[in-house]
């Protein structure tokens, strides 16, 4: 009796031992990874029509770079998780440059098994091919995107999702005093805002919350991010000093004496010198960036507000908004080389994305000026809306964004002849630059315009007469937008990534597609319990 007593309570105890496996297993509890289940993940490389694309993923949980390798690497549920994709010609090793894919990713209750993992691969590579169908030779969908306004009234950022209706504010973040400008980070995983106060506010854009303060000079206005993400730049108007923060620490390194006035800043694409105008003092500062050290102060025009740096000519060019003029350093033989004579009140420069060409833009005169950069020249003046504020480009035109008239000016960049003018709200907003930031669709852009006057954000898209979109309710005063894509960015030749947050544990099928051409492939990760 004792021992049939023995035997059944030993057999309900493996009943119960193999039913909590498998609830665990169910849930994703068990690591697939570890190979106690004898369960591998797939693998992190695939090949088809002659296209390599490697998959890693590793945890980067508060913008802090961790270790890890291919496919799956100690991800707990909660932490923001890195993809990344390589794509290469498989036979050269060769990196694929501009290839717009996207990734999509989703949890699997039925990763069990083996059986259940595969299942869970073909299904997700099924989504994938038609996702890739869905954008046939166009970028990514706009879905995967947000744009993040500052609004200078009620001092907000509203989080607005372009595809969420009928109402497109996702969140709206109070900061508790006055921001001025906006400066996007680490694949939009972090939003720097300057503020009156004398400090810039970090927000967690995978969180959508404020995460941090850092106290930088007086007045601190422009900022800016240099092209390697190291370092983030804020020039502070009020005591001629540019402040240095580690993107990485996310803390002051050090405060850099100027000159005095407005600052505005250009670096050269190695990351190794920043160029900070100084408006008040008509000159222009060259810091190095590995000393942190003011290395050379030359004079420009009069009043200089924007910067440029040309990669091809290695030359850097101020508008000086004083004199109507565009004063030309050359880094390599460190001197002004030339000043090549514009219109009144040129405020902005900007080169077109094949750099042959620079845009200065005159707001006294309501005009921009045409500067071929291999001849140092204008070739031509094209007049514009009124008070031309500053321009961003497509492919084939130049926007300019005015703010004495409430418009948009098209300009075409082969003849640069003047397209015409989209109108932009009802009231001219005086006062407001168009930023950098903008939207993929289809095989084009749109550009991103706040109006602070009648409270909308408006979307134009690159090759349209009138504008796409316009976002209403976005808070009072929208005066700054940044562009906060979400999906996959090349972040180096043929390296493309993303930054998700994984809130579940199990396993993660992933996968990646281009639309043109057609390409799709699955991978997989796991992720472990949070501790």
């Amino acid at each position: 009796m004792i021992h049939r007593e023995k035997i059944i309570t030993y057999l309900l105890t493996l009943i119960v031992v193999f039913a909590f496996h498998g609830f665990n297993n169910a849930y994703g509890e068990q690591d697939l990874s570890s190979g106690k289940a004898g369960i591998k993940l797939p693998p992190s490389r695939f090949v088809e029509n002659g296209v390599s694309i490697e998959f890693n993923a590793r945890p980067f949980n508060n913008g802090v770079k961790q270790k890890g390798g291919k496919g799956n690497t100690g991800i707990r549920a909660g932490d923001e998780v890195k993809l990344e994709f390589v794509v290469t010609d498989a036979h050269t090793g060769v990196p694929l440059k501009g290839m717009a894919p996207d990734s999509i990713t989703k949890r699997s209750l039925v990763a069990t098994t083996q059986k259940g993992v595969e299942e869970a691969m073909i299904y997700i590579r099924t989504r994938a091919v038609k996702r890739g169908r869905m954008n046939a030779g166009h970028p990514p969908l706009m879905e995967s995107s947000y744009i993040m306004c500052l609004n200078v009234e009620d001092n907000t950022i509203a989080v607005i999702n372009p595809f969420m209706k009928p109402k497109t504010v996702v969140k709206t973040i109070e900061l508790g005093e006055q921001g001025v400008d906006l400066c996007m980070a680490e694949q939009g995983a972090y939003l720097y805002i300057t503020c009156k106060s004398g400090k810039v506010l970090v927000m967690d854009c995978a969180r959508l919350k404020l995460s941090g303060s850092i106290k930088v000079g007086k007045n601190p206005h422009h900022i800016e991010l240099q092209p390697d993400e190291k370092y983030v730049w804020v020039g502070n108007d009020g005591d001629g000093t540019v402040s240095v923060i580690d993107h990485e620490t996310g803390s002051l390194v050090k405060n850099i004496k100027v000159g005095n006035g407005h600052h505005e800043f250009a670096f050269t694409d190695d990351s190794l010198l920043a160029f900070a105008t100084n408006r008040d003092d008509n000159s222009l500062s060259i810091i190095d960036i590995f000393k942190l050290k003011v290395v050379q102060t030359v004079k420009t025009g009069d009043r200089p507000h924007g910067v440029a740096y040309s990669t091809l000519g290695k030359y850097v060019y101020t508008a000086n908004e004083g004199s109507g003029d565009v004063t030309v350093y050359d880094v390599i033989n460190k001197n002004v080389v030339q000043t090549i004579k514009t219109e009144a009140g040129t405020r902005a420069i900007r080169f077109s994305d094949d750099e042959r060409y620079g845009f200065a833009v005159n707001k006294m005169s309501n005009s921009v000026s045409v500067i071929d950069i291999g001849k140092n020249k204008v070739v031509k003046t094209v007049p514009t809306g009124i008070r031309p504020e500053s321009v961003i480009f497509s492919s084939k035109y130049a926007y300019v964004r005015n703010v004495g008239s409430p418009d948009v000016t098209i300009i075409k960049l082969e003849g640069f002849e003047r397209v015409g003018d989209i109108p932009v709200g009802f009231e001219p907003p005086n006062s407001v630059e168009l930023e950098e930031g903008h939207l993929d669709i289809g095989d084009s852009f749109a550009a991103i315009i706040p109006d602070p006057v009648d409270g909308f954000v408006y979307t134009i898209m690159f090759g349209d007469k009138e504008t796409s979109f316009k976002y209403k309710f976005v808070g009072k005063g929208p005066a700054k937008v940044e562009f906060y894509w979400r999906g996959l960015k090349e972040v180096a030749p043929g390296v493309y990534s993303r930054i998700l947050k994984f809130d579940k544990p199990g396993f993660h099928s992933v996968g990646f597609y281009i639309g043109n051409p057609e390409l799709a492939a699955g991978f997989g990760i796991y992720v472990n319990p949070s501790q």
